[in-house]
């Protein structure tokens, strides 16, 4: 039992370190998803370095964050975030799409985060 323990545990920090690379949260009007090969995100109108990335290895969850400002991209719509490696170029890690599209204007922040969570079943 212990060593099963172990070796999931060591998996789950082993998928998060392949999250350690993400630099960066693209911000796009696109209606689709990419594959995790691409470069860019359809509709991506902007590019930024994360305010912040926090990996939790106790409870198996990184967490990402990116906003826009008040005067950044105001009259762009919202509808997918992105998380690279870079802030051009480069792979792309993860995206969503959002459930409904967020209007960007000069009265408007838009603070966006992602969670990872990492979980693995003993099925022995």
């Amino acid at each position: 039992m212990v060593l099963r323990s172990t070796i999931l545990t060591s998996a789950k920090n082993s998928v998060l370190d392949e999250f350690d690379v993400v630099s960066h949260v693209g911000f796009s009007d696109g209606t689709t998803n990419e594959l995790s090969s691409s470069d860019t995100l359809t509709g991506e109108f902007d590019r930024k370095v994360l305010d912040s990335s926090t990996k939790d290895t106790g409870t198996f969850v990184y967490e990402f964050e990116g906003s826009l400002g008040l005067t950044e991209d105001n009259g762009d719509t919202l509808n997918k975030i992105g998380f690279f490696t870079d802030i051009a170029g480069n792979t792309l890690k993860l995206s969503k799409l959002l459930p409904t599209g967020i209007s960007k204007t000069a009265d408007r922040e838009i603070s966006v985060g992602y969670e990872l969570t990492v979980s693995a079943t003993d099925s022995t």
